[in-house]
């Protein structure tokens, strides 16, 4: 009726822990936004640089797990993506969702 968009599909922030060190983890926020804190193992692409071309960052026989701040971004970038045929999981809440100890110093 308001025509909001239905939330993408994915894993939330703090059941990332568990895969932590396993699972391919990408950041699309700005560089600015990850200095505050990121997850570890967790590689910054931000969202522009990743959608310009992400066949340069990404494989499409991997998976991926897509996270920003609060959950917004990554749920567009994770349709997007999904068009484009990548294997790519949105982490529901990002940081702002996330009460983990898993935090790169």
């Amino acid at each position: 009726m308001f025509g909001f968009a239905k939330p993408a599909a994915g894993i939330y922030a703090n059941d990332l822990d568990s895969l932590i060190g396993q699972a391919n983890i990408v950041d699309i926020r700005e560089p600015y936004e990850c200095a505050r804190g990121m997850l570890q193992g967790a590689k910054n692409i931000p969202m522009n640089l990743l959608m310009m071309d992400p066949d340069n960052y990404l494989k499409k026989d991997e998976s991926y797990y897509i996270i920003c701040l609060s959950g917004g971004r990554s749920g567009r970038v994770t349709q997007l993506l999904k068009q484009r045929g990548f294997n790519v999981v949105n982490v529901i809440g990002g940081m702002m969702g996330y009460s983990g100890s898993k935090l790169k110093s």
